[in-house]
């Protein structure tokens, strides 16, 4: 695990409600605070030359959270600070440490 000083990210989950209006208002909830180090990544490896990219601004190093599958389809949460997560990789595949590549989402209206 990378060094640095060690944070708690909140795991972020959400549900699909009816506005009323035949759409669905989606609402963000917390849930459990994993501990790890936070890192941001340099603009320069942000990049991919001719390809499509996604990008990537942080990478979260944790221990696997028990009992806990982390989803790409769920955020962290920092603060005021919001991640969406883009991929989870297993470390040494032997489902004890993770790195978790993060998109840092500026001006998303939080809730919950």
């Amino acid at each position: 695990m990378p060094r640095g000083p060690r944070v708690e990210l909140e795991y972020q989950t959400y549900s699909d409600n009816p506005d009323g209006k035949g759409g669905f208002t989606r609402r963000w909830s917390g849930g459990r605070k994993i501990s790890g180090v936070l890192t941001s990544i340099s603009a320069d490896k942000r990049l991919g030359p001719d390809k499509e990219t996604v990008y990537v601004t942080h990478k979260f190093f944790c221990d696997e959270p028990k009992g806990l599958t982390i989803s790409t389809k769920q955020q962290f949460r920092l603060g005021a600070r919001i991640f969406d997560i883009v991929f989870v990789n297993d470390i040494a595949g032997q489902g004890r440490r993770l790195e978790i590549e993060l998109k840092e989402i500026e001006g998303r209206v939080k809730r919950g």
